[in-house]
């Protein structure tokens, strides 16, 4: 009876450890298939740091000073700006950083007024008397010049070069074109500073006769100025119909992302 129950008892245990050897295969091969994957992906945003720098009220003063610091020139009133013969000044703007986009540029000169003499007959009661313009008279004369790009400063033998000369409205029409297909690629140093100038020189001519007769226009547009001085018609209090005695513009600087 006793042999009986321990044949018993190894069959039990046979029977539990094929079982187990069972279980072991079938895990085994139903885990041998296996697919997995996986993925990961960051960006930071694109660098942008563009500047801008515009002097502003710096051309157009109301006093001008000479090399010894002494007034040759200055305005009745504080809040009011003038130009004359003898008197210069200047401005400058510029753009700064290296953007991840592409870029693009637009410099514009708008409103641009300028102080002239049309071809004509004139004379007034004053000693100078009758003359006459055979071509229209500009006695500002505006200056822009690129100072600096972004291999630093463009001065060539100690002098930098001019991008254009003339009345405001040349230059308006210049940076107009200039900045036309301005686009840039990305990563280009934008890096670029200007210089506008302009001056009313205390006399212009190729000769007397033309001294002359640029004197006499400029002392024409001097006491046309006494005459307006008070005039509170508005802005066209400035101008006639073959004169103005006003100059000014607006200045403005834009970037942008392109596509």
């Amino acid at each position: 009876m006793k042999t009986k129950k321990s044949k018993t008892f190894r069959f039990a245990c046979g029977l539990f450890i094929l079982c187990l050897l069972t279980t072991c295969v079938l895990g085994t091969t139903l885990a041998k298939y296996t697919t997995s994957g996986s993925a990961s992906d960051q960006a930071r945003v694109a660098k942008w740091g563009v500047s801008l720098t515009i002097q502003a009220d710096q051309a157009l003063k109301s006093e001008y000073t000479d090399t010894n610091n002494a007034i040759t020139v200055k305005s009745s009133s504080t809040d009011s700006k003038i130009v004359a013969p003898g008197t210069s000044g200047k401005t400058t703007f510029a753009i700064s950083g290296t953007p991840e986009v592409s870029t693009h540029i637009d410099v514009t000169l708008s409103g641009a007024e300028d102080v002239y003499l049309k071809a004509d007959t004139y004379s007034d009661d004053t000693t100078i008397g009758e003359f006459t313009l055979e071509n229209d008279y500009y006695p500002v004369v505006w200056t822009l010049k690129q100072t600096k790009d972004e291999h630093g400063d463009k001065t060539v033998n100690g002098v930098v070069p001019t991008l254009k000369t003339g009345k405001l409205s040349d230059i308006a029409y210049f940076l107009q074109t200039y900045t036309n297909s301005a686009d840039y690629a990305p990563n280009t140093n934008l890096a670029a500073e200007f210089e506008l100038s302009w001056e009313w020189a205390i006399e212009t001519g190729a000769d007397d006769d033309e001294k002359a007769l640029h004197n006499k226009c400029d002392t024409y547009l001097g006491n046309l100025m006494v005459k307006h001085i008070d005039d509170t018609a508005g802005e066209n209090h400035w101008k006639g119909a073959n004169y103005c005695l006003k100059v000014g513009y607006t200045l403005s600087i834009t970037v942008t992302q392109v596509d």
